[in-house]
């Protein structure tokens, strides 16, 4: 595994260890899940902009019943 180092704000570290401590695993575990849940997102993200932009991906249209 590679090393990463980082600068956080104390407010956001204290949370990050306040996390770790409740489900009972270490600060890295927490940070290393919390980072792997943010790629994930963005690269879902980005996945649907390119299908939707190469008019791959279905849309539903919502409408209020009384418009």
């Amino acid at each position: 595994m590679t090393e990463l180092s980082l600068a956080v704000p104390a407010e956001l570290l204290e949370r990050l260890r306040s996390i770790a401590a409740q489900k009972e695993s270490s600060l890295e575990e927490s940070a290393l899940e919390a980072l792997t849940e943010y790629a994930e997102s963005w690269e879902d993200f980005n996945r649907t902009v390119e299908h939707m932009e190469a008019g791959k991906e279905e849309r539903t249209v919502l409408r209020a019943v009384n418009e």
